[in-house]
């Protein structure tokens, strides 16, 4: 049995006691205690397993996965005392919101972990329960409508699932079924978080939940794409199937920045990159089967910036209340540095998993240490900057998420660690290809 399926039960204990306790302050940090644990646990098992084990690079991915998590949950107490002071929402509802967002942690893990294909996938598409549960906590016309968006966007890929499930369930091994059911796993973890972006889905899921939504959610389904990848060998071994996998990848990658680039809000922003992570990890796949060293480099290293990134911005949000950044032609007019640079690092974003993909060749760590070891280091400076802006603005400014964002945020030095990483890594990363 995989030791991190144990990992689980930290979420589900502290959604449990949200739901018996209520909201309240010996409960309130919970959340964070869980995802905390969760994080411990999985580098302790990173430290202590074989890069060869098969444990390990699911303990990598939810390593990534609890350290967004710990971030999101950093902003949960200030954001629903917030909606309660306003009396947005009640005790029981407060509860209720606690303990959906931490659900969509336990969902991650447990997708991650569980051994069987079939099961992976449907723990993902359960997942869709909380976040639509999230849009109508607050009984609003618009949640409502959200939710039924969120479910109709999500019918082809769980019908499809449904018979590529079956099949590989229940039918002999075949390369059709293979093939069936990863291209329903590769549709959820790209056509789900792009069909989420388009329909403004997103909007009205309170903070921090579209971080859990966009950064953990696609990380648990590209690690399902990985472990696919491992036991359909012989389905990529058939001609075409890999060069098909290569050129799909780097295409959804380029669409997914572009449209990135092109964002106005940061929600359509979180839903791209969930896109983009998606064709991340079609690389893998195609890449593939990939040693427990290779999966901690490509998972390191894209982590890392979308950490960087993403999160430098969403925690603006969190404390300011507005997702409407104009990221790209907005600041240009105002701050054409700092327009510069987003382009830049969104850019690198689709840049160090296509070049990493012929990092595969290198099945030893001479070839991706420094790559790792760096990457581990951007990662853990943002989790702890990013999660010090949160508390600090939050307690000092406990009323400041009624206000708009009328001028881009200055001083955001995890955005500045998340550029500097996608420039260093895609220098790197040349240099070794040549």
């Amino acid at each position: 049995m995989n030791p991190m399926l144990w990992s689980v039960g930290l979420p589900v204990a502290a959604a449990a006691a949200y739901l018996v306790l209520g909201w309240r302050n010996t409960t309130r940090w919970f959340a964070v205690m869980a995802g905390g644990a969760t994080l411990i646990w999985s580098a302790t098992t990173v430290a202590l397993s074989s890069p060869q084990s098969p444990h390990h690079a699911s303990a990598l991915f939810v390593l990534a996965i609890s350290a967004a998590a710990v971030l999101a949950f950093l902003a949960l107490p200030a954001r629903i005392d917030a909606e309660l002071a306003d009396q947005k929402m009640g005790d029981r509802a407060a509860a209720w919101s606690a303990a959906l967002t931490v659900s969509l942690l336990a969902v991650a893990i447990l997708t991650v972990t569980v051994t069987d294909l079939g099961l992976s996938w449907l723990v993902l598409t359960a997942g869709i329960i909380p976040t639509a549960a999230l849009m109508t906590y607050q009984r609003t016309p618009s949640g409502r409508r959200a939710a039924r968006r969120l479910v109709r966007a999500s019918v082809p890929t769980t019908l499809g699932g449904l018979v590529a499930v079956v099949l590989y369930w229940f039918g002999e091994p075949s390369a059709m079924a293979m093939l069936l059911l990863g291209a329903v796993l590769i549709a959820h973890a790209v056509a789900m978080p792009a069909a989420l972006a388009r329909t403004g889905v997103m909007s009205q899921l309170p903070s921090p939940s579209p971080i859990l939504v966009f950064v953990t959610v696609p990380a648990a389904a590209a690690a399902v794409v990985v472990r696919w990848s491992g036991q359909a060998a012989f389905v990529l071994g058939v001609t075409g199937v890999r060069t098909f996998l290569l050129v799909t990848g780097i295409v959804i990658l380029l669409a997914a920045t572009a449209a990135m680039l092109w964002s106005r809000d940061l929600r359509s922003l979180l839903g791209y990159a969930g896109c983009a992570n998606g064709g991340f990890a079609v690389l893998l796949a195609a890449a593939g089967p990939a040693s427990g060293n290779l999966v901690a480099g490509y998972l390191l290293a894209f982590g890392a910036i979308a950490a960087a990134l993403l999160i430098a911005t969403a925690d603006v949000v969190t404390v300011v209340g507005s997702s409407d950044l104009r990221l790209v032609g907005g600041w240009s007019g105002r701050s054409r540095p700092h327009a510069t640079v987003m382009t830049v690092a969104l850019a690198a974003l689709a840049g160090i998993p296509i070049w990493g993909v012929w990092l595969s060749t290198f099945e030893q760590w001479g070839g991706v240490t420094p790559l790792v070891g760096f990457a581990a280091v951007v990662m853990a400076a943002a989790v702890f900057m990013a999660g010090r802006r949160i508390l600090g603005q939050a307690a000092a400014h406990p009323h400041l998420a009624s206000r708009r964002l009328a001028e881009p945020p200055a001083g955001l030095p995890v955005m500045t660690a998340g550029v500097g990483a996608s420039v260093l890594l895609v220098v790197t990363g040349s240099v070794w290809l040549v």
